[in-house]
C-alpha cells in the first residue's frame, strides 16, 4: 500500500495511499466533552478547525503501527505545520516521505496516531533542528495518555483494510502548551453576586460577608480525567469594589485559563460556611471574563444536602451540583426538566428534584421541578446543563450553564427562560 499526500482546504483531511485496496485516507474530527478543543474567541468548545488557535509555530507527527507491535513504527515522519495559524493548517502539510518517493505500508489493520508539538518544546539536532519525540501513548478512546513531551493537540484510530476512510478524532487536553510563545495574558475578572432564592443581586448586608476568589478546577495529580478539584493556593481573590452602588467583585489575574474559570463564594455569616462555585468556559487567550456568581444561603444549602446525603452532614468528597430553574422575572419554574450533557460520554448523570417541602429528593432521572424549582445533578465537572419545560408562557429550552462535580464544593447553576416571544 503506498502513501501520497492529498490537500483538503475547507476540511481537516490529509493522508492518502494510492493502492489496492482502497487508499488510506486520514479525515480529521474535533473531540468534544472533557477533551475538547477550546474556540481561540473565549466562547466556549471548538467546532471547526478554524476556531482552533495555533499561536506557537508547532510540528506534525504522524506514527502508524501495527497495533500487535507497537514499538516498531511501520512509518513515521515529523514535519512542520506552516501557512495559517489554525488548526486548518495541517491540511497542508506533505506526510509522505522527504524525497517524494512512495511509502510502502502492509495490507493489515493498523493505528494511525497524530501528535501535535508546539515547536518550542521539541529537542533539536547539533544544526538546531527540532526533532520530534517518541510518539505518546493513546487510551482505548484513541486520546493522548501519556508523552514527553505531552503533545499540545494528538488522536489515534484504528485502520482496516477496504475503509473508505479513517476518522482520527483530535483532543486538546494539553492545548494550553501552544500558548507558551505568546506568554502569559492578564485576565480582568468582574463578579457580581446573586442569590438562589430570590434570582436577585445579593444585599450589600449579605455581600459584607462573602469573600470571592476565581481559579480553575484541574484533574488532582493521579485522578481520573473525570475528577476535578480547585485547591485553595490556585484561586486568586477578588477584591469588593465598595463604589459601586450593586456589590461586585473583580481583579486582574495573572493566570492564563486553559479551559474553564470559576469563581467561588464563600458565606462566612451563613453556617454550613461551604464554598460554592458558578464556572464557564475560558481559554489562554481570554483577557476578560465577567461573572454572575451565585450565593446559596445556609439554611437553602443545609436544606438540599439533608436531602441528597442523609445523616453525612455536609458536602459529599467528590462534590455536588444544586441549581434552580426561573423563569424570565427569576420565579422559580414547576414541572420543569433539566438534562445533562455530560463531560465524559462514559458517566452517566443523575439529575434529582427537590419536593415542595423541601425533604426529599426524587428518584434519579424522573419526575420534574416543584414549586421551589430546585434540583440536584451529580455528573462530571464540565457538563452543560438545560432545562425544558412543555408551558405555553414559556420556551421549550432554557440558557444552558457549566455544572458537575468538584472535590468538596457545591457548583451552583441558575437555568433560566427567556420570555416567550409573543407574550
Amino acid at each position: 500500500m503506498a502513501i501520497t499526500m492529498t490537500r483538503y482546504l475547507l476540511v481537516l483531511a490529509a493522508v492518502a495511499a494510492c493502492s489496492d485496496p482502497p487508499p488510506l485516507i486520514i479525515d480529521y474530527a474535533l473531540a468534544s466533552q472533557i477533551n475538547a478543543c477550546q474556540a481561540s474567541s473565549g466562547s466556549g468548545f471548538a467546532t471547526s478547525c478554524s476556531e482552533v488557535a495555533l499561536p506557537c509555530d508547532t510540528y506534525l507527527l504522524l506514527n502508524i503501527i501495527d497495533p500487535s507491535n507497537p514499538d516498531m513504527p511501520v512509518y513515521t515522519t515529523c514535519k512542520p505545520v506552516t501557512g495559517r495559524k489554525d488548526l486548518c493548517s495541517i491540511a497542508g502539510v506533505d506526510l509522505g516521505m522527504a524525497d517524494g518517493s512512495k511509502v510502502e505500508l502492509p495490507d493489515q489493520n493498523l493505528q494511525v496516531q497524530i501528535a501535535i508539538y508546539a515547536t518550542s518544546e521539541l529537542a533539536t539536532d547539533d544544526q538546531g533542528n527540532p526533532q520530534c519525540p517518541s510518539p505518546p501513548t493513546f487510551d482505548d478512546h484513541g486520546m493522548v495518555e501519556a508523552g514527553n513531551p505531552m503533545p499540545a493537540i494528538g488522536g489515534a484510530a484504528d485502520y482496516h483494510p477496504g475503509d473508505a476512510k479513517t476518522v482520527v478524532t483530535l483532543g486538546c487536553s494539553s492545548q494550553f502548551r501552544l500558548d507558551a510563545c505568546s506568554g502569559m495574558n492578564e485576565v480582568a475578572v468582574t463578579a457580581s453576586a446573586i442569590d438562589l432564592d430570590t434570582d436577585l443581586a445579593v444585599s450589600s448586608a449579605i455581600a459584607d460577608n462573602l469573600v470571592l476568589s476565581v481559579g480553575e478546577p484541574t484533574p488532582p495529580q493521579g485522578a481520573a480525567m473525570d475528577e476535578y478539584a480547585l485547591s485553595p493556593g490556585s484561586s486568586t481573590p477578588l477584591a469588593r469594589n465598595t463604589s459601586s452602588q450593586v456589590p461586585s467583585w473583580g481583579a486582574d489575574v495573572a493566570t492564563a485559563f486553559q479551559k474553564f474559570a470559576c469563581v467561588e463564594v464563600l458565606d462566612e455569616s451563613s453556617p454550613p460556611f461551604t464554598p460554592v462555585l458558578t464556572c464557564q468556559t475560558a481559554a489562554p487567550s481570554v483577557t476578560m471574563l465577567d461573572f454572575t456568581a451565585v450565593r446559596v444561603s445556609g439554611v437553602t444549602l443545609t436544606e438540599v444536602l439533608a436531602a441528597a446525603h442523609p445523616g453525612l452532614g455536609g458536602v459529599p468528597a467528590t462534590g455536588i451540583t444544586v441549581g434552580v430553574v426561573v423563569d424570565y422575572t427569576g420565579t422559580p419554574v414547576t414541572n420543569a426538566t433539566v438534562s445533562v450533557a455530560s463531560s465524559d460520554e462514559a458517566v452517566e448523570p443523575t439529575v434529582q428534584y427537590l419536593s415542595a417541602d423541601g425533604s426529599t429528593l426524587g428518584m434519579p432521572n424522573t419526575g420534574s421541578t416543584s414549586i421551589n424549582g430546585i434540583f440536584v445533578v451529580n455528573a462530571p465537572f464540565g457538563s452543560v446543563l438545560t432545562a425544558h419545560s412543555a408551558s405555553l408562557t414559556l420556551p421549550s429550552e432554557s440558557g444552558t450553564a457549566l455544572g458537575g462535580d468538584v472535590d468538596g464544593k457545591v457548583t451552583a447553576v441558575v437555568l433560566q427562560f427567556k420570555m416567550q416571544m409573543g407574550n
